[in-house]
């Protein structure tokens, strides 16, 4: 009777499994029993190496509704648990075994040079909900490597090596606890216009945004006036007079008298004909006249800006 050797492997190895090479060696012996004989694999050199990219996205909740939720997010890449490798044939029962690598694949892979990312997810402002978009992007080493065994046979095995990986933020969205409102903030390059009265305070523009989030005014028509009758009308620069410190009740006392002002949140700056500012807290965009409030009855006309987020 022939002797016959089938050899089974193991092909479906997970990424970020440890390295396992299974073989099952099933030999008919001269008394008709079969004995079971396994073999422990060496990965030996590099036979062809190529690289892709894989992308996981996910979406991570930071909430701020009565307790204060702050989260990291990580990714790491470039350890053992990040390869994988497949022997090829049919799957079938028998044995693991950890196998081992020599020093020469090891360094070809890069295997150990520990990477990845780790982001500290800004937290809300009380009463908010942050979905961050993250994207952890994986580089892959994906080849063929030569396998051999410690009876001296050989074998070629494919590998998937996550090699290195980065973290980016893709979107942010602003939602109000309780499964309130949805306070996407105006997507970029989308323009609102607003015309702001002088006669009133605080007058929100619809816009919300971000902390952090840069955004455009520009005046583009309009006149008023902090004194109906005394003052001429000027436009959104305001007039000449400014505050000298004394008894000022000016949102903005530092500057011009009927300038135009805005306000997110409680952080309050001067806008005048426009430029490009930062939102430094979540909320919506508030502008008006710098004025005082007990004074906005005989103010007159209205202005009107481009905001662009």
């Amino acid at each position: 009777m022939s002797k016959k050797r089938m050899i089974h492997w193991f092909k479906n190895i997970p990424l970020f499994s440890n390295l396992i090479l299974v073989a099952c060696f099933i030999t008919a012996c001269s008394s008709g029993g079969q004995a079971i004989v396994n073999e422990t694999w060496t990965l030996v050199e590099l036979i062809t190496q190529g690289e892709r990219t894989d992308m996981v996205t996910e979406v991570v909740e930071v909430r701020n509704c009565g307790i204060a939720e702050r989260k990291t997010v990580d990714c790491s890449a470039g350890t053992l648990n990040n390869l994988s490798v497949s022997l090829g044939g049919s799957l079938g029962a028998g044995t693991g075994f950890e196998g081992t690598i020599d020093a020469s694949v090891s360094s070809g892979l890069g295997l150990g040079r520990t990477s990845g990312q780790s982001l500290n997810l800004d937290l809300p402002a009380e009463g908010f909900i942050y979905l961050y978009t993250v994207n952890q992007k994986y580089s892959v080493l994906v080849g063929e490597v030569l396998a051999r065994s410690t009876t001296g046979n050989e074998s070629s095995a494919t590998y998937a090596f996550h090699a290195s990986c980065s973290l980016n933020i893709e979107a942010k969205e602003i939602l109000a606890c309780g499964g309130g409102e949805n306070l996407v903030p105006t997507p970029p390059k989308t323009s609102t216009q607003v015309t702001v009265l002088a006669n009133q305070s605080w007058q929100s523009s619809g816009i919300v945004l971000a902390q952090g989030q840069h955004f455009q005014i520009e005046y583009i028509s309009g006149q008023w006036t902090d004194w109906t009758g005394t003052t001429p009308p000027f436009d959104a620069a305001g007039g000449t007079y400014i505050c000298p410190g004394l008894n000022c009740c000016e949102p903005l006392p530092k500057e011009r008298k009927g300038g135009l002002i805005g306000k997110v949140s409680d952080v309050a700056f001067f806008i005048g004909h426009g430029g490009s500012f930062t939102a430094d807290a979540d909320g919506t965009l508030l502008l008006r006249i710098n004025d005082c409030d007990t004074a906005l009855a005989d103010n007159s006309g209205s202005i009107t800006v481009i905001v662009t987020p």
